[in-house]
């Protein structure tokens, strides 16, 4: 009797290990550190390794962080709005999020940029970890944004200053 359980028991486990296999391989193009993977791409990482060069110390960084954006902070050392996928959102980071094409001088999107420090935002496009990350509408299409203006960029992925507001770090 001992010896059927330990033989279903052997057997279940085997099923198990291919369809973890399975999930692990599958999972590996999205978090392939070689440059290639859905997390980031070549030109993002190439971007995030200058960025500590060109955004201030005590500056925050907006971006989509299903798009990889929120990894500023490991690898170029510097504070994330959004700095994971499950963050919650403050009434400031949801203003900034949704309206920041939206930003003038003395506005409410201003003021929430100046309380956070976020005068700079991270565009990788709407590819995710997971398949498509629709960017939240205030940053859906900042390349056409009079609110910020391009600093950097390596491919597609791009770095922006947040100018209609008060001058920030």
């Amino acid at each position: 009797m001992v010896s059927l359980l330990c033989a279903g028991a052997l057997g279940w486990a085997a099923g198990e290990s291919a369809a973890v296999d399975q999930a692990v391989r599958s999972a590996a193009h999205s978090y392939d550190t070689e440059g290639n993977g859905r997390l980031l791409d070549r030109d993002e990482q190439a971007l995030l390794s200058r960025l500590g060069q060109l955004v201030p110390e005590d500056a925050v960084v907006v971006g989509n962080p299903w798009t990889g954006t929120a990894l500023v902070y490991a690898l170029a050392d510097r504070a994330a709005l959004t700095p994971h996928v499950f963050w919650t959102d403050t009434a400031d980071s949801w203003l900034i999020l949704n309206h920041l094409d939206e930003a003038v001088p003395g506005g409410e999107v201003c003021a929430a940029i100046e309380r956070t420090g976020a005068y700079y935002a991270l565009d990788f496009g709407t590819v995710g970890v997971h398949g498509e990350a629709p960017d939240p509408p205030g940053l859906d299409n900042l390349a056409d944004n009079p609110s910020v203006q391009l600093i950097d960029q390596a491919g597609q992925a791009r770095l922006y200053r947040v100018t209609a507001c008060a001058e920030g770090p």
